[in-house]
């Protein structure tokens, strides 16, 4: 019976799919509805009165509604779903399902019309039992948290609608059922295996392109001006001003006074431009971060201005034009707690003056 059901939904699947539609637009929200079957795996039953049962059920109906935004090849969405499943045999126990999720589906565009899918979703499975097992009635619902994952396609019909199938495996905990009958109680499986086929409708479908409008004839070329009288050559403009000089900061190490590479990228750039603007003094402060005491930091930064000094002269600054000072922690670039140490504050400034 499984087979000849499923054989009828593949059927009415690939008939509707046989209809020649346009491209649907991906980005958007959109709903729809499907309908189907439903299986589910075997009721136990603990304590009964003629033993351990394991109660089947006939494969039902199943049903589901969905509300969800596409941003192009990904869609999010919520469903709320319901499927019945009716016991079979002597232990005649009937299992109702309402089931709500939140979906995240991607779709594998660039087949034109036609758009499989695969999806996962989580959520909660309201599991209802009704019925009688040796005796014990029972007539009991509880909530289990469940997954599911999703297989299917769409075909576009139109820029709105879309027709589709999918095939869900729906698991997750399972449901505990109480009866009438002191310590008979049941479990579901929670193990289900969904086909259907439904339609999505998606709102904001693009705008009708515009129809072509006749060609008008262009009106005639107006006529060639008049010559122009020969522009008079007007002097050339000044030269820019020289750039003003700016202040240059390189950076050391904790407890270093060593030039790093960065840093004379830096000063390299600062003697070039004491050279353009016809600075004539290059003065260089030096500074610790709080970390040490005072007057070892004192020291620290007056060898770190002698290091920029030294670096300076060996690419042909003249001695007479630098001048340095140390102000060790005194002057903070970043203010902080005394003590602390600070990558910003363990700097040497240096300045172009006229």
């Amino acid at each position: 019976m499984m087979n000849a059901r499923m054989a009828l939904l593949a059927g009415a699947a690939l008939a509707v799919l046989a209809i020649q539609p346009a491209m649907a637009q991906t980005t958007g929200w959109y709903t729809g509805l499907a309908g189907g079957a439903a299986w589910t795996g075997d009721t136990k039953i603990r304590n009964a009165p003629g033993g351990p049962a394991a109660v089947e059920h006939d494969a039902g109906p199943a049903v589901a509604g969905k509300v969800g935004y596409g941003f192009g090849d990904v869609r999010v969405e919520g469903e709320l779903g319901y499927r019945q499943n009716d016991g079979k045999g002597a232990n005649n126990v009937d299992i109702s399902t309402w089931s709500t999720f939140a979906n995240v589906l991607y779709d594998f565009s660039g087949m034109g019309n036609f758009v499989p899918y695969v999806g996962f979703g989580v959520g909660l499975q309201n599991i209802g039992a009704e019925g009688t097992v040796s005796g014990a009635r029972f007539d009991d619902s509880s909530w289990a948290p469940s997954v599911q994952g999703i297989i299917g396609a769409n075909y576009t019909l139109s820029d709105n609608w879309l027709v589709g199938a999918d095939y869900r495996y729906i698991t997750g905990a399972r449901a505990k059922f109480d009866s009438n009958t002191a310590g008979v109680d049941g479990k579901s499986s929670n193990q289900n295996h969904v086909v259907m086929l439904g339609v999505t409708y998606r709102f904001g479908a693009p705008a009708p392109a515009p129809k072509p409008q006749p060609a008008v004839a262009a009106p005639p070329p107006p006529p060639p001006p008049p010559p122009a009288a020969p522009a008079v050559q007007a002097p050339p403009p000044p030269p820019p001003p020289a750039r003003l000089p700016e202040t240059y900061v390189v950076f050391f190490a904790f407890d270093k006074s060593d030039i790093s590479p960065v840093a004379s990228q830096v000063l390299d750039r600062a003697i070039a431009d004491f050279r353009a603007t016809g600075s004539t003094r290059i003065v260089i402060e030096g500074h610790t971060d709080r970390s040490g005491k005072d007057a070892y930091n004192q020291k620290l930064s007056e060898r770190r201005a002698k290091s920029v000094a030294d670096y300076l002269t060996a690419k042909g600054i003249g001695g007479p034009a630098i001048q340095t000072a140390g102000f060790g922690e005194t002057r903070p670039r970043v203010p902080t707690a005394d003590g602390e140490r600070n990558d910003e504050n363990r700097r040497a400034e240096i300045f172009l003056r006229k």
